[in-house]
């Protein structure tokens, strides 16, 4: 029996070895490594995809588009923007307080949002290409109903009365005059004045410049230029 337990502890005994030198490998490895996956180093991901443009929106259950079938539907169409692949839509209460949505509706131009109340919505979808996506479109208001109840857009205000516009009158055609209508003026044997050329006159010689003779010195004043020399 003592034979045989230690045949079977020396054959398991490199086994025992090898699984030890295994489990102090894997221990060694620093925690949370791992090749080609950790890029926290690297900063959050950054989208570089170009935005598109924001889509234009109809005004819900517009009578020349097709309406929800539903009660408490409202359908909504809008434009697709070139370069986009998908489509959102925003919705809420009160205008541009989107507290719904509708994300990843597709790459389509349509959406039927249900089960709604029987009270005011404001409705706006976006675009999205790629990663990016666009500023909210228009926004249009609706009240879900037999029918559909079309409300206009935020703010704007319909006319409630067409009002005929205005006779234009034909302006009156005047008739030039045949006569000048300031007196005093002659239209009648005006003869044209001739040119006549001035005439040229000679420049006058200045006369000859006749010698002033310096008056005599008196006795005073002969005495003093003796006396002091002047």
């Amino acid at each position: 029996m003592k034979n045989t337990l230690l045949k079977i502890g020396i054959a398991v005994s490199p086994f025992l070895f090898l699984l030890t030198g295994v489990v102090g490998k894997v221990q060694a490895e620093p925690y949370g490594w791992s090749p080609q996956v950790d890029f926290s180093n690297q900063g959050p991901p950054t989208c570089t995809d170009a935005k598109p443009k924001a889509p234009i929106l109809y005004q819900p259950n517009h009578p020349l588009l097709q309406k929800a079938k539903g009660k408490g539907q409202i359908r909504l169409q809008w434009v697709r923007v070139p370069g986009a692949s998908n489509y959102s839509v925003f919705y809420g209460l009160t205008p541009k307080n989107y507290i719904y949505s509708s994300p990843d509706v597709g790459n389509t131009d349509n959406f039927t949002v249900g089960y709604l109340a029987n009270k005011v919505y404001y409705f706006a979808v976006t675009a999205k290409a790629g990663c990016a996506g666009s500023k909210h479109s228009n926004e249009w208001a609706g009240r879900p109903g037999a029918g559909g109840v079309v409300l206009a857009a935020a703010g704007f205000k319909p006319v409630k009365k067409t009002t005929a516009p205005a006779k234009v009158t034909q302006p009156t055609v005047l008739q030039p005059t045949q006569t000048p209508s300031v007196k005093g003026v002659q239209t009648q044997n005006v003869q044209p004045t001739t040119y006549q050329a001035p005439q040229y006159n000679p420049p006058v010689a200045p006369p000859a410049a006749v010698p002033v003779t310096p008056k005599p010195k008196g006795f005073w004043e002969t005495l003093l230029s003796i006396l002091f020399g002047k």
